[in-house]
């Protein structure tokens, strides 16, 4: 397992997504919240794999009390670099928001069963008025490192301007490459600023055959079709995974998961090493301008 460094930290460059281990999480879950002995499983396997970086979030169900409870039951609460989210400001009501953000982190700390978070992000770009809010955290010893999750390029070229943040979380795959087109990973990495994707299998759409998807993203077979014909015999999946990780500027990739089957495969995959420039070049041949209604999984049904 490839490993990089975050602000004097060792962390996998695979990072771990837990939303599934709070709630029912992507349209291409077939088996659901997976049970907390399924939890143990992957958590140990991802540990000996390499793997050390884990993301959660209060919004994701129960997902930081169990990751929290698993950590502690294997014992690798001293080995994890966690990277969960402040609540959403909007969500305060009466309450002084700098008083609901302590809140919520205490709480994330309790939880968690850590003294200190190593990251944590804001979930909301809306929420960024309040960054000076998490600085005090961070100098009050809640939190090590600051950051924020965004959907729109132009909001992360805003955080980038702004001084105390450390890392940005940013939905980007071999599909939708608008952040490439603002060349945001190599920016951020001039200026200090660690790249953290998500949406890696578009929830899980790049992992799915044919058959199985759904009615609204029909409109995606023909670039499937192309990108699976340069996948080979690797499979679109681990083409998807080694896509992004091969990306300059990119510190971490991230990838949800609920059963045992899958992290194997993610670990596989992203021990086949980065794509070829030729591949990559490819690549980006073979992907012409996609619809963003197929890609902004906030826009599809039931989102």
């Amino acid at each position: 397992m490839k490993t990089v460094k975050f602000h004097g930290h060792t962390i996998s460059q695979l990072v771990l997504g837990t939303a599934q281990f709070g709630y029912d999480y992507g349209i291409a879950n077939q088996v659901g919240q997976p049970s907390y002995r399924a939890v143990l499983k992957i958590l140990e396997r991802a540990f000996e794999g390499g793997v050390n970086a884990l993301d959660t979030a209060a919004l994701y169900g129960e997902s930081e009390m169990v990751l929290g409870r698993a950590l502690k039951d294997l014992g690798l609460r001293d080995r994890a670099f966690v990277i969960t989210k402040f609540p959403w400001v909007h969500q305060s009501g009466d309450e002084h928001p700098d008083r609901f953000l302590e809140r919520g982190i205490v709480r994330a700390l309790r939880n968690l069963g850590l003294d200190r978070l190593p990251l944590c992000l804001f979930h909301r770009y809306d929420d960024l008025p309040y960054l000076d809010a998490a600085l005090a955290l961070k100098e009050k010893g809640y939190v090590e490192h600051v950051g924020v999750s965004v959907y729109e390029p132009e909001q992360a070229l805003e955080a980038l301007s702004l001084e105390g943040i450390e890392a940005i979380q940013v939905p980007l795959n071999v599909l939708d490459r608008r952040f490439l087109k603002c060349e945001i990973p190599v920016r951020a990495e001039r200026q200090g600023i660690s790249v953290f994707v998500r949406s890696v299998y578009l929830q899980g759409v790049l992992g799915l055959s044919d058959d199985d998807l759904p009615d609204f993203l029909q409109d995606l077979h023909p670039v499937r079709r192309r990108l699976a014909r340069i996948a080979g015999d690797q499979g679109l999946a681990s083409l998807a995974l080694r896509y992004v990780a091969s990306l300059p500027g990119v510190l971490g990739v991230l990838a949800g998961l609920e059963t045992l089957a899958q992290l194997e495969d993610n670990l596989a995959w992203i021990g086949q090493g980065e794509l070829s420039r030729e591949t990559m070049e490819e690549i980006d041949r073979a992907v012409i301008e996609v619809p963003r209604r197929l890609l902004d999984m906030r826009q599809w049904p039931n989102a």
